[in-house]
């Protein structure tokens, strides 16, 4: 459903590797971090802080979608309590999504992979995949 209205507009979702090389090279936060862990305990719009970080803008503390479908990775297994807590959504018809909520809690954020349920996954840095 998102890359149908996003190709009516012209346009695609990226990959994950495609969003991942932009949110790395591009710090999309403001004012020293992105709109996460309850900063302002609102999306922001994605204007907020444009003069004051170079003209990068925010991307306002929401999810990211891509066009990746949900996956095993490099050094995935599944984990002893949840045998099927992730694999059950290996289907092809969920995605990764990147980023953060601004109500995700900072201590779910970081570098390594995080295999959860809440709606639908989080995965990767409280990445989202539905």
């Amino acid at each position: 459903m998102l890359s149908e209205y996003a190709k009516s507009k012209g346009g695609r979702l990226p990959t994950e590797p495609e969003l991942r090389l932009f949110l790395d090279t591009y710090e999309v936060g403001f004012e020293g971090g992105a709109n996460v862990g309850i900063r302002n305990w609102h999306p922001v719009p994605a204007t907020t802080g444009l003069e004051a970080n170079g003209g990068r803008g925010s991307n306002g503390g929401v999810w990211e979608w891509t066009s990746t479908p949900f996956d095993t990775h490099d050094g995935f297994s599944p984990t002893e309590h949840f045998p099927g807590y992730s694999v059950d959504f290996f289907d092809g018809k969920h995605h990764v999504v990147l980023g953060a909520s601004y109500a995700t809690i900072r201590a779910l954020l970081g570098g390594g992979r995080l295999e959860t349920f809440i709606s639908t996954i989080i995965h990767t840095r409280g990445s989202v995949g539905g």
